[in-house]
């Protein structure tokens, strides 16, 4: 029978070709359900840096912290616990993702209740965060060849970092509750090895789908390549029209002017290249977005 990786349930409903969850919604392909009912198996993962740990339970140990503290917060305001009895040791990469994403936005929710967050809501705030980032580099780093997986865990350690940054907090002064102007900064938020933004690690997984597209489609590599030399001659030319058009003196509008006109030609064609980039990048990014759209029907995906 299959278990649901993120809350235990082994109630699922099939709806438009995929397994429904009934205990926390989580969809799953049918290919994916059919492994809910194997072990797990045990996979090697770096912790922030730090030397490998031996086995997926290095994601589970930060993951239980982060979800603990939320649960406690949630539950000091009388929101609903989440549950704790979720053997976060056991998930996959996903399964990770996704119980951690999907406690951070009730976290938020809960936080946003509170008519005058304070500063040491906020700090509390950004240490959850970073339980969460850790857990969520720690899930990425056990499948690093898996690009389309790993570019949309790490977008949502963007989501939160920019969450977080941007999540206000109060104090009073002179009887009245005003915001504070910038109460964390980035390095708040930084973990432990951290030598990258959020940005740049998912950014760097993204190229791969890019060069995946390109390697599959010759024809538009090979278009880029000549486009991308058309733009490197244009604009050399421009280059050596622009000097010598500086060269001329201050006050020689007449000869300026001259040098001007000849640079229109190269300005338009290089205008017309830049176009044609453009379309196929366009391209790129659709085929992108197909491929992160296909996977995220079953990954929780931030967007605040």
């Amino acid at each position: 029978m299959p278990v649901c990786e993120l809350c235990g349930k082994t109630e699922f409903v099939k709806e438009d070709g995929m397994f429904v969850c009934q205990g926390c919604g989580t969809k799953y392909t049918p290919e994916e359900a059919r492994k809910l009912t194997a072990s797990p198996a045990k996979v090697e993962v770096g912790t922030g840096g730090q030397s490998p740990q031996t086995t997926v339970e290095a994601i589970g140990s930060v993951a239980v912290a982060a979800i603990s503290a939320i649960a406690e917060a949630l539950a000091s305001g009388g929101e609903p616990k989440i549950e704790e009895q979720v053997n976060l040791e056991t998930m996959d990469a996903r399964g990770v993702n996704n119980y951690i994403a999907q406690s951070w936005q009730m976290l938020v929710e809960r936080y946003k209740k509170f008519d005058h967050p304070s500063k040491p809501q906020l700090d509390n705030m950004a240490l959850q965060a970073k339980e969460c980032l850790v857990a969520l580099d720690n899930a990425a780093k056990t499948e690093p060849e898996k690009y389309v997986q790993n570019t949309i865990i790490y977008n949502n350690c963007v989501e939160i970092e920019e969450c977080v940054m941007d999540l206000d907090c109060y104090e009073q002064k002179d009887g009245e509750w005003k915001r504070v102007s910038f109460p964390l900064s980035r390095s708040d938020l930084k973990i432990s090895g951290q030598d990258e933004s959020w940005k740049e690690r998912r950014d760097r997984f993204r190229e791969q789908i890019r060069q995946e597209y390109l390697g599959a489609n010759e024809a538009d590599t090979a278009l880029l390549a000549e486009l991308e030399g058309q733009v490197a001659k244009l604009e050399a030319q421009l280059d050596e029209l622009k000097a010598e058009k500086k060269s001329k003196g201050f006050f020689n509008f007449a000869e300026k002017g001259e040098v001007k006109e000849r640079m229109k030609p190269f300005k338009e064609e290089l205008a017309q290249v830049n176009k044609q980039i453009g379309q196929v990048n366009d391209r790129v990014d659709d085929y992108i977005r197909e491929r992160l759209d296909e996977l995220g029907k079953s990954f929780t995906q931030l967007r605040f």
